[in-house]
Order: structure tokens, then sequence, then C-alpha cells
């Protein structure tokens, strides 16, 4: 297993403004990122597929880990994976391509959690007699919790 190469400065870029600037970069021997996504500009229609399946484990667990949820993960992913197809010619390089790939998933991500419809605490979801604070029925709790800082429950002065 070849561990990752120490990042030495920015390299020259080549003809599609590609650099090679490190991170986890080869399969045994194989090309690096960087060359893989030059492949791919230059029309090489397997490049594109060898460096998704490089780094599809981190990039799934990225997605998986962002929205919570298996199904969404998936389609984030593939949005992702797509848009990241379509655009690799505008990659400027300042960042390893593994880098560039997370952080469209992330990107992709967060958009699908955006489009969730949001949790509407009402006054029929309330426990008959009992404040929401730390006792939310468990539905609530377990969405509140996947959600985190962005959910918060209505006071119970709302009700």
């Amino acid at each position: 297993m070849v561990g990752p190469r120490k990042l030495t400065g920015r390299g020259a870029a080549d003809s599609h403004g590609i650099r090679d600037v490190g991170g986890p970069s080869r399969d045994a021997g194989g090309p690096s990122d960087a060359e893989l996504l030059r492949r791919h500009v230059a029309g090489d229609s397997e490049a594109f597929g060898t460096l998704f399946s490089r780094h599809s484990g981190r990039l799934w667990a990225v997605a998986l880990r962002t929205v919570g949820d298996p199904e969404d993960a998936a389609d984030a992913l593939q949005e992702a994976m797509i848009s990241a197809f379509r655009r690799a010619g505008s990659f400027r390089g300042d960042s390893a391509v593994g880098t560039w790939l997370h952080r469209i998933v992330v990107n992709a991500a967060v958009d699908r959690l955006r489009r969730r419809p949001a949790i509407r605490l009402t006054r029929t979801t309330r426990p008959a007699g009992r404040c929401l604070r730390g006792a939310a029925a468990p539905a609530i709790s377990s969405a509140i919790r996947h959600l985190g800082a962005a959910a918060r429950a209505v006071p119970c002065s709302a009700w």
C-alpha cells in the first residue's frame, strides 16, 4: 500500500490547468488522480470511472454521514459524480482531486438536506400536559438529533 505523498508545493499545471498536488493519488503504480482527471478531460472514457472507484468508499461515507439516510446518500453521491464528471474541465488544481470530489459530495448532500421538508411541531405532537424539553417523543427526538442544531424544539412558552 502506498501512503499519501507529502505536499511539497504546487506543481506546474498541465495544458488543462490540472496540478498534481498530492493526496491519495495512486493505486499500486497506477496513474495519479490528477493524471486520471487529465485523461478524462482529454476524452478517455475509462479514466473517470477509475477515479471514482478509487474514492467511492470514502465519498459514500461522507454522503451517508452528511444526510443520514442511505437513499438520500446514494442520490447525493450520484448527483455529485455527475456534476464532477461534467465540470472536470473547470478543476483549478488548487487542491488534491480527492479533496475536490469530497467537497462536491458534501455540497450535493447539503443541497439534498435543504430540499427536505422542515419538521413541524404542532399541538398534536405535544405529549399531553408536558413540555417537549428533554422528554420529547422518540420520533421527534430522533429527528432533532438527526438534523442537529438546525432543528430546534418549539419552546414551551409557544404552546
